[in-house]
């Protein structure tokens, strides 16, 4: 079971992202049965407030600690989400101490009901495009006494230069920035759909690929060009310009993934004697 707790949006909004989820991503036969079964949500935007606060100088348990514990005793969920860190933390967000105090009782509450803990939490500036550890606001003791660290970070302008992609603000990438248990896994991309801002899963080189075969099979159909003419030769200067044109990227970014869709099996190089001439002349064909 999950229980997500979430204190910064609106129950209206909440829904309707659950809405759009299931409408883009269909439930298959008895999923809803068992989403309705354990889901749970727990909203209090304006309501429910820190779990901690001060007393002096010693961070100590609020009323909201006891909700807390008492929403768990309801639905003994596997898994509690806190949605955000800053709503339910009440406490100085740089002092280490502080971050320790908090992530302790999220620690006692683990070992009494055998459960796991995912907090949602906003970077710091500097890591909004930018992978690495201590990216989140506040204290360092927060992210080192974490097991698990997962990052989401905006796509900056070089990778979208790098895969052709204009409308780069809808993408992001999910990073794995700390694990204490395993080994890590590479960026998972995705692209938020409009207008909700659902996250569609993407892979960066297959969009790529794409793109550059779409654009050279306008070219590639009726003329004789080889890899040689693309690269450097008067013969492929038209197709560079346009390329370069089209996608703002260099020549060199075409020829990859020229290189690519041979490897793949997509493009062949097929031999042909012209009109003319005595020599063959090895020229680029999509299958």
């Amino acid at each position: 079971k999950v229980l997500i707790v979430n204190v910064e949006d609106d129950d209206e909004n909440i829904w309707r992202r659950f809405e759009a989820q299931f409408k883009h991503y269909p439930l298959k036969h008895g999923e809803e049965y068992h989403i309705r079964k354990n889901l749970h949500v727990a909203t209090g935007r304006g309501v429910v407030g820190p779990l901690m606060r001060l007393n002096g100088t010693n961070p100590v348990p609020t009323k909201w600690a006891a909700w807390l514990e008492s929403e768990i005793k309801r639905v003994v969920p596997d898994l509690v989400i806190l949605d955000t860190k800053s709503r339910l933390f009440g406490l100085q967000e740089n002092s280490n101490e502080d971050n320790v105090a908090w992530l302790h009782l999220l620690e006692s509450f683990s070992t009494e009901f055998n459960n796991s803990y995912m907090v949602i939490h906003h970077p710091n500036k500097q890591s909004v495009e930018k992978v690495g550890q201590q990216t989140s606001r506040g204290g360092g003791a927060f992210e080192d006494n974490c097991r698990f660290v997962f990052q989401g970070v905006k796509m900056d302008k070089k990778t979208a230069n790098k895969y052709g992609i204009k409308r780069y603000h809808h993408y992001f990438s999910f990073n794995h920035v700390k694990n204490s248990y395993g080994p890590g896994f590479a960026p998972i991309w995705f692209k938020r759909l409009e207008p909700e801002g659902i996250p569609l899963e993407v892979d960066l080189d297959v969009m790529c690929q794409e793109q550059v075969e779409t654009f050279l099979r306008d070219w590639l159909d009726d003329a004789h060009v080889s890899y040689r003419d693309i690269e450097k030769e008067p013969a492929g200067k038209e197709i560079r310009e346009a390329w370069k044109k089209h996608t703002g990227r260099s020549t060199s970014d075409l020829l990859t993934q020229i290189e690519m869709l041979i490897d793949h099996g997509i493009l062949t190089k097929n031999s042909i004697v012209k009109e003319g001439s005595k020599w063959p002349k090895t020229i680029l064909k999509f299958k």
